[in-house]
């Protein structure tokens, strides 16, 4: 991913965040065990090497299925909803 400045990148991340999933051909993305981010690195440049490693940061192949990713924006990380089905789940197993 190439951006100019700040604006730019801000501009092409909604542009991508918007993108129909369907329009998205698996030869377009990137498989995500392909993408290296090191740890080690503060998360301002993890973030900047995800962007430069990916043509979209929210699309991504896994094999050969194209997967969007997507925020609710309701404030909930993703670690609070796995915790929360795990505990309903202990609760109450199939």
């Amino acid at each position: 991913m190439r951006y100019e400045n700040a604006e730019d990148l801000k501009r092409q991340l909604v542009k991508m965040k918007k993108e129909d999933i369907r329009s998205i051909s698996p030869e377009d993305v990137i498989d995500i065990q392909d993408i290296k981010i090191d740890k080690r690195l503060p998360p301002q440049k993890r973030i900047l090497s995800l962007l430069e490693q990916v043509p979209n940061p929210y699309a991504y192949k896994v094999g050969e299925t194209v997967v969007k990713v997507s925020f609710s924006g309701n404030g909930r990380t993703l670690q609070d909803c796995m915790e929360d089905y795990l505990k309903v789940d202990m609760l109450y197993p199939m």
